[in-house]
């Protein structure tokens, strides 16, 4: 029987007597008053004292319900379960709620459990984020087991309304649940088919079934500061449970010790144990667990703490838990928590941002835009326009001069000893590369950048050459209504990240811990993910800031509508801007961060199903131009 607290350890050993308010009202229902009368009278529970902020023994809780049990209420504890509050579990119940998804939180029930109960009553949870969740309580068979089963009954109720609370919006109700009697109250009968959900008996077994794919769900509560601050209490509320340790808990405490799990295995862990193998098999089997168990448990709360509170290399926790590679550790760990370690890592980066925004960018504050495009423009636009006085323009212009001839003659283009802009124009470039090149390079001259410290203005210029070169090698991919539209999309993938040189010379501060955000290579951050930052930082998205400036630039309208479409939400982008920010993505991955070589296949591939194109097809393109990263590294160092 479950009478004292030291079989039944909730979390302070008590909880808010409103918790029984329930009891109350489930009474009334039955027509029992006179079991109210009775039940309220022997252990005091007046309206009042359920209406007061007092708390109660767990021990007394139980007590209740064992009255009720042998009165013939045998629900008691699961209606109870299914009532408690917030605050009934103290900071457990905010710990659970703060959780990112519900498969974190669902993690940490199992794993901080033993804070709220000891003895032989545990929740076993197994669950995959692609197969329904089951969460089993084992019924234990023995005489005078009323305690045993009211508490499963009570934590069946639990779990059930923390689950279904926590989901927010969808309020998630499980698709089974099983119970190893027979004679199972009308009372839980009529209250879980009324929500859907089917009833069925197993033998000697409770268990919760869940619909497939419901641990992505995010938290309404979620809070990363609540989890920094209750876990170490959480822990140390664990390490008590545990004082006198069963043989899970020194089996885990092995792993935990463990330089990398790789090499761990039964052998190894029972010879540290001093048990021969059989008999930590037993003793686990006992405790109704088992090592290949506790080890996947394990990894899984392990790996959460690892990616959340330790600046470990994700490669390195990969082998550490046991993975020989990156690629495995990040497609377990989205199969368990719902996202991958990076995205769970920028959730703490953005959840850290300063709590301001600046102010829009003003139009008025924006640097007038290059004179000489403006001619340049004008030129094109007559009928008498010749490369010889376009040439002669921009010649006007020794620094313009010195650095399109530094582009000439870089590596990219083979070192082809070009001596004036118009042999450049005639031989390389033609007429509209011209003209793109001038506008990048004199934007970059209207931004005084050098307070900045995160702006390194060849790497700048390195991405946008390396984006403008691979939408061009993949131009004959897109859609375009005529020359004049594939031209100017071309020009928005070398100025597509202007914003960057705005937010540089206007808000250096912040721009150099954005640059530190984006470039750490733990973190490597797609553009959405970038302008989610952009836009708590700045105010707005680098890709508005972008387009606003070209407008103010009087650019051609299509050039800053195709970067504004950039900044849409996903699913309302145009393909060629959803390309554009997959290119970008790739060359900025290569560029900044030393990613993987799966972060840059997944971009491939969605470029290749985007653009409906072998895989190999679109590899050798991109490819092709990652190649010549050093020859263009050359450009931007004859330029800057």
């Amino acid at each position: 029987m479950l009478s004292n607290s030291n079989r039944l350890g909730f979390l302070s050993a008590t909880i808010p007597i409103r918790c029984l308010r329930t009891l109350w009202g489930v009474l009334n229902d039955l027509g029992r008053s006179e079991l109210r009368d009775l039940l309220f009278n022997k252990f005091n529970l007046t309206k009042k004292r359920l209406s007061s902020e007092e708390r109660i023994a767990v021990p007394a809780v139980m007590a209740i319900l064992e009255f009720c049990e042998k009165q013939g209420i045998s629900e008691a504890g699961f209606i109870t379960g299914m009532a408690s509050q917030y605050g009934q579990f103290g900071i457990f119940d905010y710990y659970l709620a703060s959780n990112h998804t519900l498969g974190e939180m669902i993690i940490s029930l199992e794993r901080y459990l033993p804070v709220l109960v000891t003895g032989n009553s545990r929740v076993q949870i197994q669950f995959s984020n692609k197969e329904p969740l089951i969460v089993n309580l084992p019924y234990l068979d023995e005489k005078n087991a009323a305690g045993e089963k009211l508490f499963n009954e009570m934590l069946l109720g639990i779990i059930i309304r923390t689950v279904r609370v926590n989901s927010g919006i969808a309020k998630i109700w499980p698709t089974e649940v099983s119970f190893p009697y027979s004679n199972i109250p009308k009372t839980i009968v009529d209250y879980l088919t009324k929500e859907g959900v089917n009833i069925t008996l197993k033998k000697k077994e409770y268990q919760l079934i869940y619909p497939e794919g419901i641990l992505s769900n995010e938290l309404q509560y979620r809070d990363v500061l609540v989890i920094e601050t209750l876990k170490p209490t959480l822990e140390t509320l664990l390490l008590k449970t545990q004082s006198e340790q069963s043989i899970s808990a020194k089996a885990l405490e092995v792993l935990n010790k463990a330089p990398d799990l790789l090499r761990v295995s039964l052998s190894g862990v029972s010879e540290e144990l001093g048990l021969s193998q059989s008999s930590l098999k037993r003793k686990l089997q006992e405790e109704g667990t088992s090592f290949s168990y506790l080890l996947a448990r394990f990894k899984q709360s392990y790996s959460m703490d690892l990616v959340t509170k330790s600046d470990k290399k994700i490669t390195n926790i990969a082998i550490k838990l046991g993975y020989t590679n990156r690629t495995a550790f990040e497609r377990a760990f989205k199969e368990w928590f719902g996202a991958t370690p990076s995205q769970i890592r920028l959730e703490l980066l953005t959840s850290k941002l300063p709590n301001k925004m600046l102010d829009l960018i003003e139009v008025d504050s924006l640097p007038s835009s290059p004179a000489i495009y403006q001619e340049i423009i004008a030129m094109m636009a007559s009928d008498k326009q010749t490369i010889k006085n376009i040439a002669g323009l921009i010649e006007s212009e020794p620094a313009l001069t010195g650095k399109l001839i530094g582009i000439a003659n870089s590596a990219y283009y083979g070192y082809r000893k070009i001596g004036s802009i118009s042999q450049a124009m005639t031989e390389l470039f033609g007429i509209e590369q011209t003209r793109n090149f001038v506008l990048s390079v004199m934007s970059i001259e209207q931004f005084n950048v050098s307070q900045c410290k995160g702006m390194n203005l060849e790497l700048f210029w390195l991405h946008a050459a390396a984006t403008y070169e691979g939408i061009k090698s993949l131009a004959d991919m897109l859609a375009f209504k005529d020359k004049t539209e594939k031209q100017g999309f071309t020009l928005a993938a070398l100025l597509h990240r202007l914003f960057e040189l705005v937010y540089a010379s206007q808000h250096p501060k912040d721009m150099t811990n954005y640059f530190k955000l984006i470039k750490n290579e733990e973190i490597v951050m797609s553009h959405e993910s970038c302008q989610v930052i952009e836009q708590l930082i700045f105010g707005m998205r680098g890709y508005q800031t972008t387009a606003l400036l070209l407008a103010h630039w009087s650019v051609p309208s299509d050039i800053h509508r195709t970067i504004r479409d950039m900044s849409n939400e996903s699913g309302s982008r145009s393909k060629n801007a959803v390309a554009l920010a997959l290119v970008s993505d790739y060359f900025r991955f290569v560029i900044y961060n030393k990613c993987e070589e799966n972060d840059k296949e997944e971009i491939l591939i969605q470029l290749s199903e985007l653009l409906n194109t072998d895989y190999e097809i679109i590899q050798q393109h991109i490819q092709r131009v990652e190649a010549c990263q050093n020859k263009i590294r050359e450009q931007a160092s004859n330029m800057f």
